[in-house]
Order: structure tokens, then sequence, then C-alpha cells
């Protein structure tokens, strides 16, 4: 599995540019972590620690986000989950527009 996904033909005098694995879990993490009234799930899933945030590249180019998070008490999930979605969405365009991108959001626990 490649850590990093490469975009063909970036500017117009056919440049390459790869973008790291890590570059957009952090995107995901700053944008998850400026909405209020939830955290980051770390919860342990099947004796094993898992992130919080998980990044997967599909063959046909495409980049799946998913992001675990835990909810505090009296919060609407369907809400948060969605601010969360156009948070990392609008990060994700601003930084890279030309990868097409999906974001699932998952709420582990409430708090």
């Amino acid at each position: 599995m490649a850590d990093y996904i490469q975009i063909n033909g970036y500017s117009n005098r056919g440049g390459e540019l790869a973008i790291s694995r890590h570059v957009f879990e952090q995107i995901a993490i700053d944008a998850t972590n400026r909405i209020i009234g939830q955290d980051v799930s770390n919860k342990k899933k099947d004796a094993k620690i898992h992130s919080p945030i998980k990044v997967v590249f599909k063959k046909d180019g495409q980049v799946t986000i998913e992001v675990s998070i835990s909810l505090k008490k009296g919060v609407k999930p369907t809400d948060i989950s969605l601010l969360i979605q156009k948070e990392i969405a609008h990060d994700l365009a601003a930084y890279v527009e030309s990868v097409p991108f999906s974001i699932e959001v998952t709420v582990e626990e409430i708090k």
C-alpha cells in the first residue's frame, strides 16, 4: 500500500505532485479539532489502539478519509458529523483540489 498519492500533470508544464498519507491525516485532524462538541476518538478496538483518522488510497485515485469521534452528551450526531465533513472538505479542497475524496464520520461513543 502506497504512502502517497501521485498527481500527474499537476502544472501546465506536466509536473508531478505526490501527497503523503500523513498530509491528508493532518488536514483531517486539524479540521476535526476545530469542531466543538466532539473529540477525536482513540478508543480501543479489537484489543488494538486504532488511529481515529484513517486515510485510504483507492486504486481509482480517490481518497477516503474515515474519522472516528466521541460526542459530548446533548450534541446531535448528524449535526456534528455534517460539520466535520464540511470542515475537512473545505480544507482538502484548499490544499489538494484535484484529488477526488470522500469523508466518512463514525460516532464511537457518547461521553
